[in-house]
């Protein structure tokens, strides 16, 4: 990917370093402790046949949690890489406070999509590798198109290795990736009147994917996913599932929960609209719609959407609508700023081809029955790209400004490590006191059990339900036949049990 110059290495070697020790500390979960028992082994035997065909992911959830350092590696590893692919798109010649910029973006990920991602092994395996391979194949596919970029052969390589094994991890991401390779070697096709050699063999080698992919022999994952209507009913069963997936799930996981990225991106089209002479040749009014509908969406989100917490409000159809334009009107006030900006046009080309990118994942997702929230991942590294894009073009040279985003990158990764260090040792002292309770005293009809701190940032590390509760004490060797009471985090008095 991007050559490994003495001064960068530093950079690449404290992220590394980060997330290898920031994952020491998390807990397996939720789904996790299932792979971890005699269900995963089962699995592994049939060939997942019992599954689906997700195979990549599902023997990476498989080895890592059951050993350690797969687990740490294989995180650092995926982490990293997700980084290196975003930064593919950045051409600057500052490439380590570009680096640091995706770094810290990264850590800013909302809350409630860390926890499907990082908080969560069975996530994690299930997101992050397929979407570093979504956004390595676009940005090598954007580049086959772009005159100024230059492809050696180990971007070929990894090209082919990511179009085969890429497959392997996410049915959405597949999706996502054959309609890619299609419109490029299609369009490719048309407007040079050949094939593309290296698309070409990396369209194969997709379509292998796929065909391994769903090759499994009890696979029903699209037909249950994406179902065609045959008749009347079921036509405005699919309207109605579509409209709310749309106006609820969507706008929320793609616009509502993105507000700091998107409030970035706003601020920075701003600047540099300002400098634009397309942008100063257009009328009065033109220039106030193109502000004001870049504007209106940060204002309606923190100042009434956030503020009269209308995301309790999901069965309000006149709310959801409402809500849904408001994020229309901020996407396509986007992609007409970028229009006057100054920028090359392969730049422009790629901020438009991003922008698309995100509606063709809005309207595929929409027609999901269940729309999960870790699918939102990709679109937000479509946010941090493009945000990185813009950034570029301000030209930030100043050498504050690089400290400044050391400084704060290298604090929020102390805080994250100190908080997950603290929720680890918070879960061993619950489990801990859980068998010392019992040991005590055997006859107790239930047993308190605290829920953990910033629980938030994890997958349910509390269980929600009797079949959860099994696996957790199973995981933790505690006995079934006892009665656990989970309650809220610093509830229990040491006296009160």
């Amino acid at each position: 990917m991007m050559p490994m110059k003495p001064g960068l290495i530093k950079y690449y070697s404290f992220c590394f370093l980060f997330y290898f020790v920031f994952v020491m500390w998390v807990p397996l979960v939720h789904s996790d402790w299932q792979w971890h028992s005699v269900y995963g082994i089962k699995l592994l035997r049939n060939h997942f046949v019992d599954i689906n065909g997700r195979y990549l992911s599902n023997l990476l959830e498989f080895y890592a949690v059951r050993s350690e350092i797969i687990r740490w590696l294989t995180y650092s590893f995926f982490s990293l890489g997700i980084i290196f692919a975003i930064v593919q798109f950045i051409k600057v010649k500052q490439k380590a406070l570009y680096f640091m910029l995706t770094f810290g973006l990264m850590l800013l990920i909302p809350p409630s999509l860390f926890s499907h991602t990082y908080g969560w092994f069975e996530g994690f395996y299930n997101y992050v590798p397929a979407t570093v391979c979504v956004i390595y194949s676009l940005w090598y596919v954007i580049s086959t198109f772009n005159d100024v970029a230059i492809l050696t052969t180990r971007h070929h390589i990894i090209y082919y290795g990511v179009s085969l094994c890429g497959q392997l991890f996410l049915e959405q991401a597949t999706l996502f990736n054959v309609i890619v390779i299609t419109s490029a070697l299609i369009i490719y096709s048309s407007r040079y009147y050949r094939l593309h050699p290296k698309l070409t063999l990396g369209g194969v080698l997709t379509f292998i994917g796929v065909i391994i992919l769903y090759a499994n022999t009890t696979y029903d994952k699209l037909h249950s996913a994406i179902k065609i209507p045959q008749s009347g009913n079921e036509f405005t069963t699919l309207a109605i599932r579509s409209f709310q997936n749309l106006t609820v799930s969507i706008t929320n996981g793609v616009f509502f929960n993105n507000i700091i990225i998107l409030t970035l991106i706003t601020i920075v089209l701003i600047v540099l609209l300002i400098p634009s002479d397309d942008f100063r040749s257009v009328g009065l009014w033109e220039k106030v719609l193109i502000c004001s509908g870049l504007v209106v969406f940060q204002c309606y989100t923190v100042i009434i959407y956030q503020n009269f917490n209308f995301h309790e409000y999901k069965h309000l159809i006149i709310l959801n609508i409402v809500n849904f334009f408001m994020a229309l009107i901020f996407l396509i006030s986007v992609v007409i700023a970028i229009n006057y900006v100054a920028l090359a046009k392969h730049l422009k080309q790629t901020l438009h081809i991003l922008c698309g990118s995100l509606v063709f994942l809005m309207t595929t997702y929409s027609f999901y029955n269940d729309i999960e929230h870790g699918y939102f991942y990709i679109t937000y590294i479509i946010w941090v790209i493009i945000l990185l894009i813009l950034l570029a073009q301000l030209e930030l040279q100043r050498k504050w400004f690089a400290i400044a985003v050391n400084s704060a990158v290298t604090t929020i990764c102390c805080t994250y490590i100190c908080i997950m260090f603290y929720v680890d040792y918070t879960n061993d002292v619950r489990i801990g006191q859980l068998k010392y309770d019992y040991h005590h005293d055997p006859l107790l009809t239930s047993y308190k059990v605290e829920k953990l701190p910033f629980e938030q940032l994890l997958q349910q590390p509390t269980p929600n339900n009797k079949k959860y509760e099994k696996l957790f004490k199973q995981y933790w060797n505690v006995p079934q036949d006892i009665k656990i009471k989970f309650v809220p985090y610093h509830s229990v008095k040491r006296d009160d049990i």
